[in-house]
């Protein structure tokens, strides 16, 4: 879904036009965390997917449930319909990832494929570069790439991972303020695709988010910048550093 308000709301018609135009023999898959999406109604029987994240969300055909974030995987309880499947997992990042993957696995109950099958299948996705994929980095490090089309939405999700998998610091690092290495979180960020309609208050938004996972913060493009600004405006830790980097045009 795009990042504002908005824009989601500017295209709910089209979903609901794009919908209802399909014949009974159609397949509609729907994110039923989108209260928009049970308004819908298409001629074909649809098939809706939920990720609970707080214990709270019943009614869809397909909810991931009891979520495991790892550095390397998600896990997740699946119930479908009756049926319970414990201890599934696909190797993406972040919950926001098992919404495609559910999708895809309600595709195939479409298409008669068997559900064990299917879930089984989606331990051998491979991440697409840009979308929350794990690199190798120096001395260890881990470095996670998401810059595909990065918007206010899908940074916060990143920031909201990383900030789950970052090690707690020990209780003398929390008594001197000196983070180990392998507690640090550094941010490297361009400029943001759509900050949205209140781009302003998305900003904000993010720069508190920021200060609460980040050692460090490197920026290029203006609304990176005003990202690396809104976290120093939020009282960010001392240990907090911010720089950003000049593009230069050389003149032809």
């Amino acid at each position: 879904m795009p990042a504002s308000t908005g824009r989601r709301a500017n295209l709910v018609p089209d979903v609901e036009q794009l919908v209802e135009r399909l014949t009974q023999d159609g397949v509609v898959v729907l994110n039923y965390d989108e209260p928009f999406a049970r308004q819908v109604r298409p001629n074909a029987a649809p098939l809706s997917v939920s990720v609970d994240t707080d214990g709270t969300r019943y009614g869809a055909d397909l909810t991931a449930y009891n979520l495991i974030l790892a550095l390397d995987k998600t896990g997740f309880d699946l119930r479908y319909g009756k049926e319970r499947h414990i201890a599934r997992w696909v190797p993406l990042l972040g919950a926001h990832q098992l919404y495609a993957a559910l999708m895809g696995v309600a595709v195939g109950l479409s298409f008669g494929i068997e559900l064990e099958e299917a879930l089984q299948r989606l331990t051998t996705l491979q991440p697409l570069p840009g979308r929350m994929r794990p690199l190798e980095g120096p001395n260890g490090a881990l470095i996670i790439d998401d810059t595909h089309t990065s918007n206010p939405s899908s940074l916060a999700r990143a920031l909201a991972y990383m900030g789950a998998m970052r090690p707690q610091p020990s209780m003398k690092e929390t008594q001197t303020g000196q983070i180990s290495p392998r507690g640090r979180l550094h941010v490297v960020l361009g400029d943001l695709a759509d900050p949205g309609s209140d781009a302003q208050f998305n900003l904000m938004e993010l720069g508190k988010q920021l200060t609460q996972v980040a050692a460090t913060i490197t920026t290029q493009g203006d609304s990176a910048a005003a990202l690396a600004r809104a976290a120093l405006d939020h009282g960010s830790p001392a240990q907090l550093y911010a720089r950003h980097l000049f593009r230069f045009r050389i003149p032809s």
